[in-house]
């Protein structure tokens, strides 16, 4: 009998001890620090009040830039006051430009308020169409909403001005500042943009980049064991490339989570990421290990069912409890 009480008390120790790790684990990813993930936001997607870098998407005069807008000339707006001359480096350096955050805040449909964060006043169009900065989205006199449209390119988003169908938001032709313009034919001015998202703690920029990965991966990698590896190379070094662009930070909370196929989107990606390295890395070279994590044959089995541990430990636990009762009943008939 005091063995069997020791087996409940051991049982009960490590399930405590599993929940408690989990939960400082999910605890330590939390921070209060601006994450971004430059990945790009289609107009159909723009989630209502979240935080953006928008983003000159094609270059103009060989650069590309980002929306700022700390000081207002008499018609446009200035950029952030960095020149990137490539988009690599844009992408590089967008966890850096906290000052250059907007919020996108919905009006109806795909019509959006651009309220910049450092001091909540929106960029608009005045009765002249010229951009300013108001305090307000009821200020008279101004137009302060744009319509979201699809650019160029699914993934790149153009800004239509509430007031005239032929005004977008823009680059003027000196390439220094935004300003609305009419769509005419030959104009060298440009009005793709991409949207960054951003967040306020590592775990959520985590989780973002889970539901990109997951949701890349499902659309190349076949369950039913005919993946195309092309297919699949391809869209591994496309999230490659956007974890490079992730802060340390980011990179360790993907990183350090526990693969679950059933869990968050971040131990969704994980346990994909695994999987994957598991069977095609040493096969192929494009399917690299950029994450740098501990590949195994194990690795396998959290594709089917990462909480059997959990599972293991909460069913040997009643199990036991069961036996011991069992037990306790048969000794006292026993005895009598």
């Amino acid at each position: 009998m005091r063995n069997i009480k020791f087996l409940v008390a051991a049982l009960i120790c490590l399930s405590a001890f599993s929940i408690c790790s989990n939960n400082m684990e999910e605890a330590a990813a939390t921070s209060t620090n601006y994450c971004t993930v430059p990945y790009n936001v289609s107009y159909d997607n723009i989630v209502n009040n979240s935080t953006y870098l928008l983003c000159q998407a094609t270059a103009y005069n060989s650069q590309y830039e980002v929306l700022n807008g700390t000081a207002t000339s008499a018609k446009q707006i200035p950029f952030s006051g960095t020149s990137y001359t490539s988009w690599t480096s844009l992408k590089t350096d967008a966890t850096n430009r906290g000052s250059s955050y907007v919020t996108l805040i919905k009006r109806s449909n795909n019509d959006w308020y651009i309220r910049r964060n450092y001091d909540g006043k929106y960029l608009c169009a005045d009765s002249n169409s010229d951009l300013t900065f108001a305090s307000s989205t009821t200020a008279s006199g101004y137009y302060t909403y744009f319509t979201a449209q699809e650019g160029s390119d699914s993934s790149f988003v153009k800004f239509l001005n509430c007031k005239d169908s032929s005004l977008y938001l823009g680059t003027k032709s000196a390439g220094s500042y935004f300003d609305t313009w009419h769509d005419q034919a030959g104009s060298v001015a440009e009005k793709n943009f991409a949207l960054f998202s951003v967040f306020t703690s590592y775990s959520d920029a985590a989780n973002y980049y889970g539901s990109i990965f997951v949701s890349n991966m499902e659309s190349v990698c076949s369950s039913a064991g005919d993946t195309n590896i092309t297919s699949l190379s391809t869209k591994w070094n496309e999230m490659s490339t956007l974890w490079g662009y992730l802060s340390s930070d980011v990179k360790s909370s993907i990183a350090g989570t526990s693969g679950d196929i059933s869990g968050s989107y971040t131990q969704q990606c994980i346990a994909k990421y695994l999987f994957i390295c598991q069977k095609y890395n040493s096969l192929y070279p494009a399917i690299t290990n950029f994450m740098n994590i501990t590949i195994s044959p194990s690795n396998k089995s959290v594709l089917y069912n990462n909480s059997f541990g959990n599972v293991l430990i909460v069913s040997l636990l009643i199990s036991s409890l069961s036996f011991a009762g069992f037990y306790y009943i048969f000794k006292r008939k026993h005895n009598k």
